[in-house]
């Protein structure tokens, strides 16, 4: 089983494999942190925000452009809108 990264290794982490993200809002005492940056997946370009708390999932969020569910959807509601 792998170590639990210190937040500041999991900042260091990021600004090397996602240095396109900037990291926002350290708090060292609670070992969180929140990133915005943009991703371009194919013809689009995406600004998201990443926030992570140590042992816990990342939540992520699509900044901008702002998602539309199409017509129809069965699944329901966006989970990544702001």
């Amino acid at each position: 089983m792998a170590a639990i990264l210190s937040i500041d290794e999991q900042i260091a982490s990021m600004k090397a494999a996602w240095p396109q993200f900037a990291a926002r809002g350290v708090d060292r005492r609670a070992q969180s942190a929140r990133w915005v940056g943009s991703v371009r997946p194919q013809y689009a370009s995406y600004s998201l925000e990443i926030r992570y708390e140590l042992g816990s999932f990342p939540e992520v969020r699509v900044l901008s452009p702002v998602l539309i569910r199409l017509p129809g959807n069965v699944e329901g509601q966006l989970p990544h809108g702001p």
